[in-house]
């Protein structure tokens, strides 16, 4: 396999993330803001029809389920009156083509028989994660839930949990919540207008730049009522008020574990596109701007008042992975904050989106493909 090439700060890799992060050399990746394919929503279109086919041209639509996806707003059964199609899933290939005989091979997550294959196939994506995340390093999961048979499946939390169980520390739930949801048609439940982030890691100490992204913070007329003047003072956000004063001027609260960020609109065909800002969010917590070569110590992206130069002199910029690039949203987020970033994709179109959307339309001549 050859990477798409790659520009000074991004280079994307097209193919199998299972397989691709077994080439990435271990401990370089300062954080990881990924969203992988909801389980039974989308089919991505990475699948492949091989062996002998009894009908020479055979376009295997006999194989195919339809879903919401395939019809049209107006004759979709959504909104035909019978409803029957609320809670539909992601069109499934039969694995043998009922017209020619031929085979369906699929690489693509998200499509597994039942949601115990689907966390068993990013639990395996996970474990290469960790041997390429650096110690300090941070994941950051986006993931949505899936209805089926009138059920909230609660997929988020069995892929949390299980990899809890492989030894991940789960150290936040982040709701992120859409002021401007997709539209649902649903009537026996509410519109589903949040998804979540989880934010994982591999040992309990790790880079997180509260200062990053402190929230704006608006007095409500409390004011710090004890001061403790060998603490308080050493503070980068104390800025030497008295006791009676307000507890943080200047620098904004903590970072709070809901995060209302709108959508944003896409002209390519991609339905999963997360904010840019949702992702500079993570990177700005998450990821060091430097990081010494020699002993792993990290800087802060915008070191604050309260970090000095230790006189390390080797350093190496912040390194962000996203094994489901998609359209490119996490390297536009870390090209916008001036890091430097790697993707996986195992779909060609997909892959050629996101260098369009990075600028490397010159390059596109000089794609390889994994056969």
């Amino acid at each position: 396999m050859t990477p798409f090439p790659s520009d000074n700060d991004f280079v994307l890799h097209l193919g199998d993330a299972r397989e691709v992060l077994k080439t990435i050399q271990a401990r370089t990746i300062d954080c990881v803001v990924t969203s992988p394919p909801y389980y039974s929503l989308r089919d991505y279109g990475t699948g492949k029809w091989v062996g002998p086919q009894k009908v020479i041209g055979c376009t295997h639509e006999a194989a195919r389920q339809k879903t919401r996806y395939d019809y049209s707003l107006a004759s979709s059964p959504i909104q035909d009156g019978t409803r029957s199609g609320t809670d539909a899933t992601a069109g499934m290939w039969k694995t043998v083509c009922p017209s020619c005989g031929a085979r369906r091979v699929d690489k693509q997550i998200g499509l597994e028989a039942s949601v115990d294959e689907y966390v068993s196939e990013l639990r395996q994506v996970f474990r290469q994660l960790k041997r390429v995340l650096a110690l300090h390093g941070t994941v950051w999961l986006n993931l949505g839930d899936t209805h089926r048979d009138k059920q909230l499946l609660g997929v988020p939390w069995k892929v949390a949990f299980a990899l809890q169980a492989d030894g991940w520390y789960l150290r936040s739930d982040i709701i992120w919540a859409k002021p401007n949801p997709m539209p649902s048609s649903v009537t026996d439940r509410p519109t589903t207008s949040h998804e979540y982030i989880f934010l994982l890691t591999r040992r309990p100490d790790y880079f997180f730049d509260q200062e990053a992204v402190r929230e704006p913070h608006h007095p409500d007329g409390r004011t710090k009522t004890t001061h403790n003047h060998a603490t308080d003072n050493g503070h980068p956000n104390y800025q030497g008020l008295g006791g009676d004063q307000e507890r943080w001027p200047n620098g904004g609260r903590n970072v709070r574990s809901v995060w209302t960020i709108p959508t944003e609109a896409s002209d390519e065909s991609h339905f999963a596109s997360y904010p840019v800002k949702l992702i500079q969010r993570c990177i700005q917590a998450g990821c060091p701007g430097w990081v010494c070569k020699r002993c792993g110590l990290t800087r802060p992206l915008q070191p604050g008042a309260g970090w000095q130069d230790c006189g390390h002199d080797r350093w190496r910029g912040g390194v962000v992975l996203d094994p489901f690039m998609g359209t490119g949203t996490t390297a536009k987020a870390a090209r916008n904050l001036g890091l430097d970033s790697v993707g996986i994709e195992l779909s060609e179109q997909y892959a050629e989106i996101c260098i369009r959307r990075l600028g490397q339309l010159s390059l596109l001549s000089l794609l390889e493909v994994e056969s």
